[in-house]
């Protein structure tokens, strides 16, 4: 398990992998089901870490028939809890933590079933603290806005129970010392242990408010880190006293750092935090009324997000479990549209949907033939060159080191920008299932010929930006509605559907039609509609929608395409080149109320 964790750390996935199934082959061989359940544990985490997330979980489904004992069950808990907490599901994560927690009270005697109860005890605190604090943190657009409502909703039961339960694995910790295994155990893993306690017991008492006791545990955290040379839980320190600082609106202190905290970024080439320190940076810039420099940076983040293949899992998946980066995106959005650069707006939520394809499509096989399969292999490569030595250059304290591990960074990442490049110039539409695409509002409207008009979406948590784009202009409607409320909408349409209830599905077509059609209909002038759906949009069949009785597909031929890039690739690479009809085109039948795919 040892050699196995070396490799991790030096990001050999190969021989890490090996040493960890061979570690779980060893306690199967002296039937210790504990120590298996911790080395599958380990092996779970380190999937993880190489970006695996799907094999992970399969793992987890694997040993969850496998292991039907309650003791067992203990690691199957714990395991899924850690799942849901890296995909920033934090209810769905305390659930399962309390369970691993309640089935795990006799734990005193036995090593592996200690460490699994301090673990537990950690990630448990940890759901609990951002269950209230991330849903409503990242809503907040301007520093000053904070009210007591906004104190109350994150000043919850669920924070003080958070910082009971970073208390008693603080406990653990030490008890786990003492022990005759825990004493071969290096001093550094332990204070690795306790300056993640120390920073999320900051982070706590930061959002109750108790700002002298914060600050305290931060500085013991970074103090923590810096004697067992961690260097993401330094990071994670300045990390938190930004939270904090924001949350106790002291602007100068704050400013100063969320500067600090951008440079450290930049410095290690630490994506996770560079992005969050922009955004924290824009907050400011907001704050001081300057919206363009907060555009600036914020336009930086989105470049760095771009730029990470979904592989390059780094800093402990932090950027799903702390922070959501479409948040980047919908920040723009609503500044962009707020400064009247409709334009603009749209080509971010055009990005922002590019993104989530390229994360859909990682780690998939989407090559068809030979050349593609080549392509993509050699991309992988890069990519795991990356981030080698990205984990050596997190590990150095030696500034000399620094710079010359720096220098093979930048010389990696040129090399994987050139083969990108390479692959763009080849096949474009491979190119745009590893890389997000970015295509400015004129060459989206010079795709569309004088009878077709796109309409597309982007829902947020509080508004619904609807554009429409023709050759000639592109306009901007923003639908006060929240996400939840037309979710259940949508939900409740395709119920209505589904059970043939003709007078429920009237009543709902209506509503959702002067939703997300009526405002942006005076717009649209000519007799194709183009629809980009967004999120939970895409279920829905706009061509199915009514206004009084009367379907829009009465009105207008009707095309979806998940994507403006869809639409280019669809057109074909040459410029000027339009197709006729784009794909699943639908129009009425002569005559009938019904309608049918004319192309497919």
């Amino acid at each position: 398990m040892s050699v196995g964790l070396h490799y991790e750390s030096t990001g050999d996935e190969v021989r890490s992998l090996h040493y960890f199934d061979r570690a779980i082959e060893e306690f199967r061989k002296r039937k210790n089901l504990y120590g298996e359940g911790t080395a599958t544990s380990r092996k779970i985490f380190m999937l993880y870490e190489f970006g695996r997330i799907q094999d992970a979980f399969n793992l987890i489904k694997e040993k969850e028939k496998e292991w039907n004992t309650p003791s067992m069950k203990i690691f199957v808990n714990h395991n899924y809890g850690h799942y849901f907490l890296m995909n920033g599901d934090y209810a769905m994560a305390a659930a399962y933590f309390k369970q691993a927690i309640d089935g795990n009270s006799d734990y005193k005697d036995e090593f592996n079933l200690q460490v699994i109860r301090r673990d537990s005890e950690l990630e448990y605190g940890i759901s609990l603290i951002l269950t209230d604090y991330v849903s409503k943190m990242v809503k907040k657009y301007r520093l000053m806005e904070f009210d007591q409502a906004f104190y109350d909703a994150i000043r919850t039961k669920n924070v003080d129970n958070g910082i009971a339960h970073l208390n008693q694995l603080l406990v653990m910790n030490k008890e786990i010392r003492k022990t005759k295994i825990g004493s071969y155990t290096p001093e550094n893993v332990f204070q690795m242990m306790e300056a993640n306690a120390f920073n999320f017991l900051g982070l706590a008492n930061g959002i109750k408010g108790n700002w002298k006791d914060s600050h305290s545990y931060l500085e013991r955290a970074s103090e923590l880190a810096g004697k067992a040379s961690f260097r993401i839980g330094e990071m994670d320190t300045l990390l938190f006293l930004n939270q904090v600082y924001i949350l106790e609106k002291n602007i100068n202190e704050g400013k100063k750092a969320a500067e600090k905290l951008n440079e450290m970024g930049d410095k290690y080439h630490l994506p996770f935090y560079q992005i969050w320190a922009k955004y924290i940076l824009s907050r400011y810039f907001l704050g001081f009324g300057n919206s363009q420099k907060a555009i600036e940076v914020l336009k930086e983040a989105a470049a760095i997000i771009e730029q990470q293949r979904s592989t390059l899992i780094i800093d402990k998946l932090k950027e799903t479990y702390l922070f959501n980066r479409q948040v980047i995106y919908e920040s723009l959005i609503y500044i962009l549209s707020r400064e009247g650069d409709f334009k603009g707006a749209m080509e971010m939520a055009e990005r922002a949907k590019s993104r989530v394809m390229v994360d859909l499509l990682a780690g998939k096989d989407i090559s068809r033939d030979k050349a593609e399969e080549e392509l993509l292999k050699k991309e992988e490569e890069y990519s795991k060159d990356i981030l080698k030595v990205k984990r050596q250059l997190v590990k150095t304290y030696n500034e000399e080191e620094i710079k010359e591990i720096s220098s093979r960074l930048i010389k990696a990442e040129g090399g994987y920008r050139d083969l990108v490049i390479k692959v763009k110039n080849k096949n474009e539409e491979l190119f745009s299932m590893i890389s997000v695409q970015s295509l400015g509002s004129p060459e989206i409207q010079n795709m569309l010929d004088e009878d077709t008009t796109l309409v597309d979406y982007f829902v947020t948590d509080d508004l619904l930006y609807i554009w429409s784009a023709d050759k000639d202009r592109v306009h901007l409607e923003r639908v006060k509605i929240s996400a939840d409320e037309l979710r259940n909408l949508v939900s409740s349409f395709l119920s209505s559907v589904s059970s043939r209830n003709r007078e429920r599905t009237e009543g709902l077509s209506q509503r959702i039609y002067d939703i997300i059609l009526k405002p942006i209909i005076p717009f649209v002038s000519k007799g194709r509609i183009g629809f980009i759906p967004h999120d939970f949009l895409y279920y829905l069949p706009i061509a199915a929608l009514s206004n009084n009785g009367k379907y829009l597909v009465e009105d207008y031929s009707i095309f979806y395409v998940p994507s403006a890039t869809v639409l280019k690739l669809y057109n074909g690479e040459k410029r000027g080149k339009r197709a006729k009809a784009p794909p699943c085109l639908w129009k009425p039948l002569s005559g009938r109320r019904e309608f049918k795919p004319a192309l497919c």
